[in-house]
């Protein structure tokens, strides 16, 4: 495998290009498709470590510097991935891994069906002033601050990249 086939990944750019065009219901799915070519990518830089230097009798100063530059682009590589791995982790958790509270923040926050008072009680997340609705079950909740959280995220992408087509109307 060539160094530059491995620096310029076409699986990495393809998942990239996939998870552009996300939407709220397949966004989870596309930045699980996207960690795991990024896993594989990691898999395959590190692989190079056990790449044998090539020992030349009289090294020249461009074979120096070609193996210098192949070493910067190995670790700008890895750096890169590095951040990748950490946003997408943390933007995944923050789609999945959604308590009750988080729920009800969440809720609050982007006034879930116009109120900004729902509260987590032991049974789900209700409005606080009217303990006499039932409110949302724990997975209501949850499943509804995940969607909103996909929406927002969604949302301000659009909102940052003015020139981007939102992913609903692509």
């Amino acid at each position: 495998m060539k160094i530059i086939d491995l620096i310029i990944n076409e699986d990495i750019v393809e998942a990239e290009l996939a998870f552009a065009m996300a939407t709220s219901t397949d966004i989870v799915e596309l930045c699980r498709a996207y960690l795991c070519c990024l896993n594989r990518y990691r898999d395959q830089l590190l692989g190079l470590k056990e790449i044998p230097e090539i020992q030349l009798r009289e090294p020249s100063t461009f074979n120096r510097e070609l193996t210098d530059q192949a070493r910067k682009a190995v670790r700008a590589a890895m750096e890169e991935m590095n951040r990748k791995r950490t946003y997408f982790d943390a933007l995944l958790a923050s789609f999945v891994q959604i308590s009750g509270y988080d729920a009800a923040k969440t809720l609050n926050a982007l006034r879930f069906k116009g109120f900004d008072s729902w509260e987590s009680y032991s049974g789900g997340v209700r409005l606080k002033y009217n303990r006499d609705d039932r409110g949302l079950t724990m997975d209501e909740a949850v499943n509804a601050a995940s969607l909103l959280r996909r929406e927002a995220y969604l949302e301000s992408k659009t909102t940052f990249f003015p020139g981007a087509v939102p992913a609903a109307t692509a």
